[in-house]
C-alpha cells in the first residue's frame, strides 16, 4: 500500500471595475487569480509513473467586455476578449488499464487560452424574440512539463484536448395568441467546431486523427401551449432533428487499433413531452 500527504497554501480572488458610458453601454474590465490543490491518482495496480502528487494548478485570467442595451431595450448586446493563462495545468489523460479504460490526472505545464464571444438577445415585436452567440477561443500548450531525463511528448503549440475553437447558437421564437391558449414555438440551432479529446503533440497528425471529434451542429424544436395564466402548460419536444450523429469522446485503445466512441443521448433524433401545473397561481 502507497501511502503519501502534500499540502499546499496560494491566494485566489477576483478584482473588477466599472465604467458606465451611456445609461445604456457599459464597459468593464476584470482580473482573477484561480488555483487548484494538489491531486494523486488513484487506482488499482498503479504503476510507479502514475504514483507522484500532481502539483497545484494557478490561473490568472484577464476578461475585457462591453454590455449594451438597443432599440429601446428591445435588443441586447454583448461582447468579451479574454485571456487566461495556467501553470501546472492539470489536464486528464485517457489510457487503458487491464483493459479498462481510465481517466488520469496530469501537470500539462505552462497552457493558455486567448479568445472572445459575443451574444444578443432580441425582441423585434412583441411576439416574436431571437437570440444566439459565437465564441471563439484558442487553447493551446505554451510550455510542457517534462521530468527530468525523458525526452519531451508534447510541442508547444499543441490543442488542449475537449476544446473546440468555435461554438454557436441561434434560437428564435414566435408566440401565437389565441382566444384561450397561447401556442409559443421555439427553435434553437447549436454548433460546434472540432477538438480533439486527449492531448497529444501536434506533429502526431496519425494519433489527433484517432482522437479528432468531428465539428458538429443540431436543430432542437419545442411547441409549449400554456392556458392565458400560465396554471398548465404543454410542451413538445424535438431533439436533434437532423438526427446528426456526433461523439462526446473518443479514445485510443479499440480492437485493432480503432478508435472508441463515447456517443451521448443527443446523438440521436428523438421526442418527448413535458406537462407542467403552476399551484402557485
Amino acid at each position: 500500500m502507497l501511502k503519501d500527504s502534500n499540502s499546499s497554501d496560494e491566494i485566489s480572488g477576483r478584482a473588477g471595475a466599472q465604467f458606465d458610458f451611456t445609461d445604456s453601454l457599459m464597459g468593464y474590465a476584470t482580473y482573477a487569480r484561480g488555483y487548484k490543490g494538489p491531486a494523486y491518482n488513484v487506482f488499482f495496480n498503479m504503476g510507479p509513473n502514475n504514483t507522484a502528487v500532481i502539483d497545484a494548478e494557478t490561473a490568472d485570467a484577464y476578461e475585457l467586455g462591453l454590455k449594451s442595451s438597443l432599440l429601446d431595450g428591445r435588443m441586447i448586446l454583448n461582447a468579451a476578449a479574454f485571456s487566461a493563462k495556467y501553470d501546472n495545468f492539470q489536464a486528464n489523460n485517457f489510457l487503458f488499464l487491464n483493459g479498462t479504460l481510465i481517466t488520469t490526472l496530469t501537470n500539462a505545464g505552462k497552457v493558455s487560452t486567448e479568445g472572445f464571444e459575443v451574444d444578443f438577445q432580441a425582441q423585434p415585436t412583441d411576439a416574436f424574440s431571437i437570440g444566439g452567440g459565437i465564441a471563439y477561443a484558442d487553447a493551446k500548450v505554451d510550455k510542457f512539463f517534462t521530468p527530468p531525463g525523458e525526452t519531451p511528448t508534447i510541442e508547444s503549440g499543441s490543442k488542449l484536448p475537449l476544446a473546440p475553437e468555435w461554438k454557436a447558437s441561434l434560437n428564435g421564437s414566435y408566440r401565437i395568441t389565441l382566444s384561450s391558449f397561447d401556442i409559443t414555438p421555439t427553435l434553437l440551432f447549436n454548433y460546434t467546431d472540432d477538438q480533439y479529446a486527449d492531448l497529444i503533440t501536434k506533429s502526431r497528425t496519425d494519433l489527433l486523427d484517432i482522437v479528432k471529434i468531428p465539428s458538429y451542429s443540431t436543430v432542437d424544436l419545442s411547441v409549449a401551449i400554456a392556458d392565458k395564466d400560465d396554471h398548465y402548460r404543454l410542451t413538445l419536444i424535438g431533439r436533434n432533428l437532423t438526427d446528426e450523429s456526433f461523439a462526446a469522446l473518443v479514445t485510443r485503445g479499440g480492437p485493432a487499433g480503432a478508435p472508441r466512441l463515447q456517443i451521448p443521448r443527443e446523438a440521436d433524433r428523438y421526442f418527448g413531452a413535458e406537462f407542467r401545473i403552476n399551484f402557485g397561481r
